[in-house]
């Protein structure tokens, strides 16, 4: 009896702190203290935090947290971060002491839920240690703490993220319940991963809670894109692991996929297995925001993941599907079976078979997959192909457009396989009756090898006809390079093949036969070979084809590492021929043994050593780059009668010239101490200026060398505008940018000005002085009559009884233009200065006077034009309209003409004052008379007795405008209006007698 005292004073003590414990949990603020502090403890003992601000209820009340904070980091390395502003649970507290499973968590409510789940990249292996190990609170777990029966989030905006991508629910309200169906709302469901990026708007569905799993069912992102099921244990999920199933019905077919982790490796696996059936194509790549132009359907498939998705090269996955009337973009075929499987970085086509129209193309092999930017090809692979090509026409569907100009049959057969940039491998490939748009081909067959870096053309032919292409040789695939090979080659008319042979290999279509025959070598330290050619009747049948002209051409030859040399070279047409022995090298080119024969005649022989480093600077040809100035030149040539424009048809062109030239010249020694002589006389010649079809004729000339001077001591011939002569010297101690010096004078020569609405004859005298890229164009130029207009007869302008000026031809035929002597000038004149003055006194006739004081300056790019220019007594539009007096300044910038001229004059014996201010184009136009004489009625009087003169109100292309402050007689209107206000001449009287204005 006395051992049982001690422990029932020890039971008796335990109840009543048990007792005093469960009278202060009744008091409200120690229960919501307790229940504060203990879900604090309770988020530090597992591993994460938890901050609540304040708890309302009692042990006999429904219990609520304000705004709480959760955090909790687990194995897996996700982190969730949630805030919530007011979470409500309605609990059972007899489920503790019931001896039966109950329920302690009836109901979870929360309101404003934002929070994020962070998925990093990479995983801890294992999970944290829990901090508190010696409390053991498993009376509270198991079958009495189950979950809430009920769950309902409103104002949900959460995140689920990895890196940059994430998926976002914004403005949800989620009710899951044990019981009953739940539902599920978002306003948007943002998606942003690298293959998807869209947001769906007032997304719904349904939520069911069975067996701790959560299932959403009927989930409808958009139409035609439903999710029918989603499952996923919520135990597992809670502890950073999967355990989900998906189906989804969408784009005319069903996609199912299981979801699981991998817990049994580490770190852990994500694995995914599925299948899919009725794809339409189309509809998934719009999904998709792949393409608009895509169709076909995928009718199965079935596909496995098993890694980490952000790691997906060290994955192993498989895929296998099979897919009918496929089309993306412009790509097109008819079935295609696929099936891929990648394990650990090697990727593996187990079937690649596809089909489109009557081809057929199988592919299979396994390739390692490249580490970063490394190309494919530089590591471990194998591939064989097979392509039986009945129609290649239809090949178009498939690869380029461009082959719908295609036709033929063919064959490709080959295996190649790579390792450590070393390859080894064969294709085969064969043609029958091929052809490229109206280019043939009756048969083309060629073997490839390729043995460790070599690829060997075994064989290359394609033949038509007589016509043939052979060749074999072999060319490193990497490194230094190194090649041999052989090319035979015979054709009667390359216009044959214009379609095979337009860009790049030649810039437009060219007729003429051809045999070609050649053999070399090549490595890094330099290339050799030999070669023959035979062209006959080369020339374009393209756009060019009217200015070529055909040559044949003799080529025979060698060539080697510094030069090439020409054992024979001779260009030739039905009427002459050149001949030289020919040598390109050492920074020179060496013609030899010149000879120009036109008929039985000799018209040009001599030897020449130029400084041109053609070998070394080819395809680049400017005169600059080609120049060298330490090679010795040497030059001795006679021309007997050499006809310039039949000569010069030897270059394939038809250059625009014409002339004979006889004479000597010579040169010896570096560019810049060239000693040079001789004599060269040109007679009858035909010189073009530029490209406008203009030149200069009747030329004769003679030219003198003497050490670096060059010297024209006479030059005479016509221009389009008159007669001209010409002296000077080139000064050739710089030949990149030479010295100019010479006189350009003319006595009598028409310039056209603005349109051709007048013209003026000038003498002229000009100085050129200065570098070829920036001298200086000086003189004068005198005006010595002129005329305007032709359409009209009538008293002249400035010559006595020249055609009249027509002020509407004047005025409707803008824009006005400069005369081409103002016009910019191309280069190297363009950066040639200007100064040149231009001035006109007083013409022989009494009763008229006009005279001008111009100044040309500026640059050729931008030439300047001013000064003024009266008139006196100058009768208009036969004679009707009598300028009295004028006066007025002019400017030229730019091409552009401004004006501000002032005139009194008399029409049918009415003064009038017109003042003209503004660009040529456009200028602002005033008129004063009295009594008042409108721009209309001087139209209609002048259409009513001259109806070949058009209206101006509708051809002229003037605009002017007048301050309103104008009024009295002054009449300004826009003159691209058809007819003016009717007010505008209801007042004005007729001239004084009456006749015209009727």
């Amino acid at each position: 009896m006395a051992g049982r005292k001690p422990r029932f004073a020890k039971l008796r003590l335990t109840l009543l702190l048990l007792l005093l414990a469960l009278v202060s949990l009744g008091e409200p603020r120690v229960f919501q203290f307790v229940v504060r502090h203990g879900v604090e403890f309770e988020a530090w003992r597992h591993g994460g935090r938890a901050s609540v601000r304040s708890v309302e209820g009692s042990l006999f009340e429904t219990v609520a947290l304000l705004d709480s904070v959760w955090e909790f980091e687990n194995g897996t390395g996700a982190i969730l971060r949630a805030d919530v502003k007011r979470a409500t649970a309605a609990l059972d507290w007899t489920a503790l002491w019931k001896r039966t499973p109950g329920r302690f968590f009836q109901r979870l409510t929360l309101h404003g839920v934002s929070g994020k789940i962070e998925l990093r990249r990479g995983s801890r292996d294992g999970e944290k240690q829990r901090r508190w190990q010696s409390l053991d609170l498993g009376w509270l777990r198991g079958k009495w703490l189950r979950p809430p029966a009920a769950v309902e989030a409103w104002e949900v905006d959460f995140v689920v993220a990895s890196g940059g991508e994430f998926v976002r629910l914004e403005q949800a309200h989620i009710f899951v319940n044990e019981m009953e169906k739940g539902i599920i709302k978002m306003e948007r469901l943002v998606v942003q991963q690298a293959w998807l990026k869209r947001t769906f708007p007032n997304v719904r569905g349904t939520t069911a809670l069975q067996d701790g799993k959560l299932v959403i069912a009927r989930l409808l992102l958009e139409p035609g894109v439903e999710v029918t099921s989603f499952t996923t244990n919520l135990a597992k999920l809670a502890r950073g692991e999967l355990d989900q199933v998906i189906q989804v019905d969408a784009f005319g077919g069903e996609i199912r996929a299981d979801a699981g982790m991998q817990t049994d490796v580490k770190p852990r696996r994500f694995a995914v297995m599925g299948n899919f059936s009725r794809i339409d194509v189309g509809r998934l790549a719009s999904f998709l925001s792949l393409s608009e132009a895509a169709g076909g359907t995928i009718k199965e498939g079935s596909f496995s993941f098993s890694g980490s998705p952000h790691d997906v090269q060290r994955s192993t996955t498989w895929l296998h599907l099979d897919a009918t009337n496929f089309q993306w973009e412009s790509r097109q075929w008819d079935s295609l079976v696929l099936g891929v499987t990648l394990i650990d970085r090697r990727l593996q086509v187990h079937e690649c078979v596809l089909h489109q129209g009557h081809n057929a193309l199988t592919l299979d092999g396994e390739m390692a997959l490249p580490e970063s930017a490394r190309e494919w090809w530089r590591g471990d692979f194998n591939a064989n192909v097979s392509a039986k090509i009945e129609n290649m026409t239809e090949l178009s569907a498939l690869l380029l457009p461009e082959f719908r100009y295609a036709a033929g049959r063919g064959t490709i057969e080959g295996a190649v396989r790579g390792q450590g940039e070393k390859f080894h491998g064969h294709l085969v490939i064969e043609g029958n009756r091929l052809r490229w748009r109206d280019a043939p081909i009756e048969q083309l067959n060629a073997t490839l090898r390729i043995d460790g870096n070599e690829l060997q053309v075994a064989h290359f032919n394609i033949f038509n006809g007589d016509d043939y292409v052979r060749g074999s040789g072999v060319v490193n695939i990497l490194g230094p390079t190194q090649y041999w090979g052989t090319l035979r080659a015979s054709v009667a008319d390359l216009d044959d093949y214009a379609a095979i042979l337009q860009k790049p290999i030649v810039p437009e279509p060219i007729a003429g036969g051809a045999l070609i025959d050649w053999d070399g070598e090549g490595s890094a330290k330099g290339h050799s070979g030999k070669f023959v050619a035979r062209l006959r009747k080369l020339r374009s049948s393209g756009a060019r084809a009217a200015q070529l002209h055909p040559i044949n051409a003799d080529l025979e030859g060698s060539y080697a590492a510094g030069g090439m040399a020409f054992s024979k070279f001779a260009l030739s047409d039905d009427e002459s021929s050149f001949t030289a022995n020919v040598t390109v090298g050492n920074m020179a080119l060496a013609l030899q043994g010149i000879r120009l024969m036109h008929k039985q005649e000799l018209w040009l022989e001599g030897d020449a050593l130029l400084p041109f480093d053609v070998w070394r600077k080819w395809p680049n040809t400017s005169l600059d780059s080609l120049l060298n100035d330490d090679v010795l030149s040497k030059v001795a040539l006679t021309a007997y009668n050499l006809g310039l424009g039949t000569a010069s048809k030897l270059t394939g062109w038809k250059f625009p010239i014409a002339g004979v030239v006889n004479g000597t010249v010579t040169a010896e020694g570096p560019l810049k101490a060239l000693k040079s002589g001789g004599k060269l006389s040109l007679t009858n010649a035909w010189l073009p200026l530029g490209s406008s079809g203009n030149g200069l004729t009747e030329v004769e000339g003679e030219v003198t060398f003497d050490d670096q001077t060059m010297t024209i001591t006479r030059l005479v011939g016509q221009h389009p505008t008159g007669d001209f002569r010409a002296v000077g010297k080139v000064d050739l101690k710089n030949v990149r940018d030479p010295g100019v010096q010479g006189l350009i004078e003319s006595d009598k020569s028409a310039v056209t000005l603005f349109n051709a609405a007048a013209a003026t004859t000038v003498s002229l005298k000009v100085h050129f002085d200065g570098a070829l890229s920036a001298g200086k164009i000086s003189g004068s130029a005198t005006a010595l009559g002129g005329r305007a207009g032709n359409e009209l007869a009538g008293r002249g302008f400035w010559d006595q009884g020249a055609p009249a000026v027509n002020v509407t031809h004047f005025w409707s035929q803008g824009p006005a233009e400069l005369p081409p002597v103002f016009q910019p000038l191309s280069a190297p004149w363009d950066a040639w200065s200007l100064d040149v003055e231009i001035r006109g006194g007083p013409l022989a006739t009494p009763s008229q006077l006009a005279s001008c004081d111009l100044h040309l300056g500026g640059n050729g790019a931008v030439p300047e034009l001013t000064g003024w220019l009266t008139f006196q007594n100058v009768p208009f539009i036969a004679g009707d309209v009598l300028m009295r007096n004028g006066t007025g300044s002019i400017a030229s910038r730019g091409g552009t003409i401004f004006i501000d001229a002032r005139a009194t004059g008399e029409l049918h014996d009415c003064g009038f004052t017109a003042h003209f201010l503004g660009p040529l184009e456009g200028p602002l136009r005033f008129f004063e008379s009295q009594p008042p004489l409108t721009e209309t009625l001087l139209n209609a009087a002048l259409a009513g007795r001259y109806r070949a003169i058009p209206s101006l109100d509708t051809a002229t292309r003037f605009a002017f405008h007048a301050p309103s402050a104008l009024i009295g007689n002054v009449e300004v209107f826009d003159w691209t209006i058809a007819d003016p206000p009717a007010d505008a001449i209801s007042t004005v009287p007729p001239p004084s007698d009456g006749s015209a204005l009727q």
